[in-house]
C-alpha cells in the first residue's frame, strides 16, 4: 500500500472518530439529524 491509498477501514475510522464526534457536538440537541447522518456517512463509507 502506498501513502497515497486510502482504505475503507481508514475512511471509517475519520467518520467514527474526526467527523462524527463533530457532528455529535453540533447537533447536541438534534439527535434525529444526527442519526440520519451517521446513516448517510456509514452508508456511503460501507458501499
Amino acid at each position: 500500500m502506498t501513502s497515497d491509498t486510502c482504505s475503507n477501514q481508514i475512511i471509517n475510522e475519520i467518520v467514527d472518530f474526526d467527523i462524527l464526534p463533530t457532528l455529535s457536538e453540533y447537533w447536541f440537541d438534534n439527535q434525529d439529524e444526527y442519526d440520519k447522518w451517521e446513516l448517510l456517512l456509514h452508508g456511503v463509507v460501507n458501499d
